[in-house]
C-alpha cells in the first residue's frame, strides 16, 4: 500500500507550492515559502488515502500511501508488514516534497502478532517531509506487541513532516485513546475540531516529540504529553490553546503547553500604546517606572475537569 495513493500535488492534503509535502493526520513540512496540504479526514475511521508532495528540480513529488480497511470476526495474526507508507520524491534528483502516510483501518476479534503497522510520511531529502497517516484498530482482545506508526517522514535538510494519529478503542473499553507520536522527531500535528467526533470523548497522548497545534476547543477525557511532546497554537491563532480535561491530565518533565510570543503581532492589539501591555503595563523609553497593582488570575485548573485555557488572540 506503499506510494498508492495520490500522486504529485494531489489530493485534500496536496502540497501547493514546489518542494512542499504532503499532509493527512500531520502536517507534512513546507520548503523555501511554500506551503504544504492541510490536514483531513476521520480519526476513528480513516478511509481515506495519503497525499502527495510538490515536485522538485527535475523530480515529481511524492506519492500518498493507500487507503486499507480490514475486517476480521476472529483473529488477525501480524507478523509481517502492513503498510501504508508515504514514499520521497522519486528520480535521480529526488528534489521533491514526500508523499503523507495513508489509512489503515482495522475492526477485529482479536489483534495478535509481533511485526508492524505503519502508515508514515514519505522522505522529503532537502525539501519537505511527508506528514503521517492515520490509524484505527478496534478490537475485542490486543496482544500485538509489535510497532505501530504513523511518523512523519525524516529530512536531510527541509522541514520533518508531523505526526499523524493512531485510534485503538477495545470492544469493552467505555472510550477510545488517540495517539500523537512522531518517533523523537519535531513536526507539526494540526488538530483542529472539526476533525475530532463530535459529541465523543477521547483519552489523548501526546508522545515522542509530536508537536500538537490545536485549532478550536478540544475535549478529552485524560490528558498525557511525555517524551518531549507539547501543545501549541498558531501565531495569531483566533482561537489559541482551549482544551479541557474531563479526567486527568499530566505534564511529564520535557514536555510543555507553550504558547510564548503567540499573541498579537507587532503594532496590534487592545494593550498596543508603543509598548507591550498584557498582564502588565508595557513601557516605552523616557517613561516613568511605577508600580501596579496584579489582578487575581482568571483561570485556573479545578477539580472537575483540568482546564488549560491558554490564548493566542487573533492578529
Amino acid at each position: 500500500m506503499d506510494g498508492i495513493g495520490f500522486g504529485s500535488m494531489s489530493g485534500p492534503g496536496g502540497a501547493t507550492n514546489a518542494g512542499a509535502a504532503g499532509s493527512y493526520g500531520g502536517q507534512g513540512g513546507g520548503y523555501g515559502g511554500g506551503s504544504a496540504g492541510s490536514t483531513y479526514g476521520s480519526i476513528t475511521a480513516p478511509v481515506d488515502p495519503g497525499s502527495g508532495g510538490g515536485p522538485g528540480y527535475m523530480s515529481s513529488g511524492g506519492s500518498g500511501g493507500g487507503a486499507l480497511r480490514l475486517d476480521v470476526s476472529g483473529k488477525l495474526q501480524v507478523d509481517g508488514l502492513v503498510t501504508a507508507n508515504g514514499i520521497g520524491s522519486p528520480g535521480t534528483y529526488q528534489m521533491g516534497g514526500g508523499g503523507s502516510g495513508g489509512g489503515i483501518y482495522f475492526t477485529v476479534g482479536t489483534l495478535a502478532g509481533n511485526g508492524v503497522i505503519r502508515a508514515n510520511g514519505g522522505s522529503g531529502g532537502g525539501q519537505g517531509a511527508g506528514g503521517g497517516g492515520r490509524i484505527a484498530l478496534y478490537f475485542n482482545t490486543n496482544t500485538f506487541t509489535g510497532q505501530v506508526s504513523a511518523y512523519g517522514g525524516p529530512v536531510v535538510s527541509g522541514q520533518t513532516g508531523g505526526a499523524g494519529t493512531i485510534f485503538t478503542k477495545a470492544s469493552a473499553a467505555p472510550r477510545g485513546l488517540v495517539l500523537v507520536d512522531n518517533g523523537g522527531t519535531n513536526g507539526p500535528t494540526r488538530l483542529n475540531s472539526s476533525l475530532w467526533p463530535v459529541g465523543q470523548v477521547f483519552d489523548l497522548t501526546i508522545a515522542g516529540a509530536g508537536r500538537l497545534y490545536t485549532q478550536g476547543q478540544l475535549l478529552v477525557n485524560d490528558l498525557v504529553l511525555s517524551s518531549g511532546a507539547g501543545i501549541t497554537c498558531d501565531a495569531g491563532s483566533s482561537m489559541g490553546v482551549s482544551l479541557t480535561a474531563l479526567g486527568s491530565a499530566r505534564i511529564d518533565t520535557n514536555t510543555s503547553i507553550d504558547v510564548t510570543g503567540n499573541g498579537y503581532s507587532s503594532g496590534s492589539g487592545p494593550g498596543y500604546g508603543g509598548g507591550g501591555a498584557g498582564g502588565g503595563y508595557g513601557v516605552q523609553a523616557g517613561d516613568p517606572v511605577a508600580a501596579v497593582p496584579m489582578a487575581p488570575p482568571t483561570h485556573r485548573w479545578t477539580s472537575a475537569a483540568a482546564v488549560v485555557p491558554a490564548t493566542c488572540p487573533a492578529a
